[in-house]
């Protein structure tokens, strides 16, 4: 069962500073852009697997991870069971199924979302509805294609995304995109997945980051 999106907490938007904030080993609820809903159970999709990662956009919430089957809520075990490969959505006060069903080879572990409908998914996988994409891609956010365009690849595991303005910041256990040094953490132009000159460099996995929207960007804090 998929863990329904609760009401993002002030307390965890006053930690935000005025820079990128990478936090190693630690998940972040306000890593993720999300639009607030109410504290009350809803219903969720269900699926046979587990589910890294969420993303709500509108009234559609999107869901990432590692899965191979899902069924809309309160469906019977193996009653109108769908395919879906470690990605699906589903509405936010029905649990039903959308159709938006892109497709990975391997796990899903982080999302984002931007306001122009673009939906990013990040994981171990390297290939994105047949494609290659190596552990990153961007789709639509309604019908779930492919982005052509955006192809950054990272030659280790991403677990963590944010967006900010036209760029997307990574994280993970990767030390090059596009066979450029990034240790750790990286910046790419969110339609062309071009490389950002902004590099950190971490002794650890990345596990979340948040950006503090309406700020300049600097070198990042880091939390153990």
């Amino acid at each position: 069962m998929i863990t329904p999106p609760r009401r993002p907490r002030t307390a965890a938007s006053a930690l935000v500073a005025a820079f990128v904030l990478i936090l190693l080993g630690v998940q972040s609820a306000s890593a993720r852009p999300m639009t607030p809903v109410d504290d009350a159970e809803s219903p969720t999709a269900q699926l046979n697997g587990v589910a890294f990662a969420q993303v709500v956009v509108g009234r559609t919430v999107y869901v990432g991870g590692r899965f191979t089957t899902a069924r809309p809520a309160g469906s019977a075990p193996g009653a109108r069971t769908v395919r879906r490969s470690n990605l699906l959505a589903y509405d936010l006060d029905t649990g039903r199924l959308k159709s938006w069903a892109p497709t990975t080879n391997g796990i899903v572990r982080a999302l984002a979302a931007t306001p122009d409908g673009t939906v990013y998914a990040a994981g171990s996988f390297t290939r994105a509805d047949g494609a290659p994409r190596d552990r990153i891609a961007a789709f639509d956010a309604s019908s779930g294609r492919l982005r052509p365009a955006f192809k950054p690849r990272p030659n280790g595991t991403v677990s963590a995304l944010a967006v900010h303005g036209s760029t997307v910041y990574l994280g993970g256990s990767f030390t090059a995109v596009g066979g450029t040094t990034r240790t750790r953490a990286a910046a790419v132009q969110r339609v062309t997945g071009s490389l950002r000159p902004w590099r950190p460099v971490l002794d650890g996995a990345v596990l979340a980051i948040t950006v503090s929207p309406g700020t300049q960007i600097s070198r990042p804090s880091r939390t153990s």
